[in-house]
């Protein structure tokens, strides 16, 4: 199984639903695991931060909307807690 399919699999069955409140836990590398994304720095200031699944994403990951931010970013099922 090619690399992005596993990370497709992992996506749909990880738990994560739009409407989900998670916790971005950690930072993660462009394109790891077969999430296809960059990771850039802007996204280190989520690390840590409540946010709501916003969007599905597939590929490029869950779309997460963080309120103290007024913004979002995509990231991969795998740096996520569920709360």
């Amino acid at each position: 199984m090619a690399e992005q399919e596993k990370y497709l699999e992992g996506h749909r069955n990880c738990g994560i639903k739009v409407g989900d409140r998670v916790r971005v836990a950690r930072k993660a590398e462009s394109e790891e695991g077969g999430w296809d994304n960059d990771w850039i720095g802007s996204m280190d200031e989520f690390i840590g931060k409540l946010g709501e699944v916003q969007g599905y994403g597939g590929l490029v990951g869950f779309k997460v909307f963080v309120r103290e931010f007024q913004d979002y970013f995509h990231y991969p099922y795998f740096v996520l807690e569920k709360i």
